[in-house]
């Protein structure tokens, strides 16, 4: 099955958004994650249909789906590799990653787990608060963590 790109191109752009601001990534390698992972969750889908033949709210609900696989590949591969193991910070608790999931209305967003609840769109403007709540605690001295082909590996501030 093949994804519509605009679609594909625009859920990329949230995740690396995500990426950018939670982690400090460069864009183009925050990019290039987000396609790889939504890729390779693509490519596991049946091939037998044509996206063009799918009614849209099964395009969408395809579409969520392949987002949140993507989106949980790549919490995992920051959480195995130490890069960030509460990545990305819940909003209320930040000891604790959220998880992606589909909102009440459509749309992907970051769950708090403890509450329950829908906390940030995916690639939303409430990361800047995190962005804003990790700068605040590496201030205190607190290890900032980098990727450096592929291995997380302290940062030199």
């Amino acid at each position: 099955m093949r994804i519509d790109e605009q679609a594909f191109a625009r859920v990329a752009d949230l995740i690396a958004r995500d990426l950018t601001a939670t982690l400090g990534w460069k864009p183009s390698m925050a990019q290039a994650e987000a396609r790889d992972a939504l890729g390779n969750q693509a490519a596991s889908l049946p091939t037998r249909l044509a996206w063009e033949d799918l009614a849209p709210a099964t395009q969408r609900d395809v579409l969520g789906e392949v987002v949140v696989a993507a989106v949980e590949q790549l919490q995992q591969f920051v959480h195995d590799t130490f890069v960030d193991t509460s990545w990305p910070p819940c909003l209320r608790h930040p000891t604790h990653p959220m998880w992606p999931g589909e909102g009440d209305g459509g749309g992907m967003v970051w769950w708090c787990a403890r509450e329950q609840a829908a906390l940030a769109p995916l690639g939303g403007p409430a990361w800047h608060r995190a962005a804003a709540w990790r700068a605040a605690l590496n201030d205190r001295g607190l290890p900032r963590y980098q990727t450096a082909g592929g291995a997380a590996q302290p940062a030199t501030a």
